[in-house]
């Protein structure tokens, strides 16, 4: 990210691991809506930025339906359908169903690389929002604009492209790919959740990447609820981007008063 936080009294490694990872993404849904009260400007912001994530992640996603999906994902579907067909007469009947479970699974996860893609192209904009809330909390420099980071999010976007397709081709395994995929997509949802505020802390502490250990279980806590609105089609879709970033502001929150708890405690 960008060169934010330059303070000495902030939360290290040891505390975050301890006190902040794998929270349930409920409650940084209500921490986050709680900064909106709590911040000036922070609701309005917010908004703002979720409106060009939002025609960010429409444009993602409608790249990656004609380059991912019709090239390559619809014939490999029409194929396995034809399969089932030609395995018993019977199983016909089961086909028309079979095909658009395949055809939603593909979409849930064309969902998911757009909405990733959108969020870390906007990698500027939410570290203004997150220098916003540690500012609530104890001072920090504003952040300075640099179009190389959004390069860096574009490029990064792209270097998760095999574990979106690996996600995709396990969601046609019946039931346990089903159940594999949506775990992993949770598990990389929830990274990401974390991770901005984490990558803002640590361009004060340059250690923190190294000591920082985000466990599976961690990120699966924290993402299975943007997980579980994927499989909401459409209006679950539509949601998830406004709550991926309010779940962000809300690690930032929690953290940031936690750490604000603790520091008061070890005062008296």
């Amino acid at each position: 990210m960008s060169d934010v936080v330059k303070c000495v009294n902030s939360p290290h490694s040891q505390f975050l691991n301890e006190n902040c990872l794998g929270v349930y993404g409920f409650k940084l849904i209500k921490k986050g809506l709680l900064s909106f009260d709590k911040i000036p400007k922070m609701k309005w912001l917010y908004l703002q930025g979720v409106f060009f994530t939002f025609i960010l992640f429409i444009l993602y996603f409608i790249l990656y339906h004609y380059l991912l999906y019709q090239a390559l994902i619809a014939p490999v579907i029409e194929y396995y359908v034809d399969k089932i067909n030609q395995m018993a007469s019977w199983l016909t009947y089961l086909t028309t169903p079979t095909g658009w479970l395949f055809k939603v699974l593909s979409w849930l996860v064309l969902f998911l690389m757009a909405q990733k893609s959108a969020t870390i192209t906007m990698g500027f904009w939410l570290d203004k929002l997150i220098t916003l809330v540690i500012a609530h909390f104890r001072e920090v420099e504003d952040v300075p604009f640099k179009l190389s980071n959004i390069i860096k999010g574009i490029l990064f976007s792209l270097k998760n492209l095999p574990f979106w397709l690996l996600l995709m081709l396990l969601g046609f395994i019946p039931i346990v790919g089903t159940i594999i995929a949506f775990t992993g997509a949770a598990c990389s949802l929830g990274f990401d959740i974390m991770s901005p505020y984490i990558l803002v802390l640590a361009e004060q502490d340059k250690e923190m990447l190294k000591t920082i250990k985000i466990r599976k279980k961690q990120s699966l806590i924290t993402g299975i609820v943007q997980g579980g609105f994927g499989f909401i089609p459409i209006l679950g879709w539509l949601i998830q981007p406004f709550l991926m970033v309010l779940q962000i502001i809300g690690f930032a929150y929690y953290c940031e008063e936690r750490w604000k708890v603790d520091s008061q405690k070890d005062a008296k």
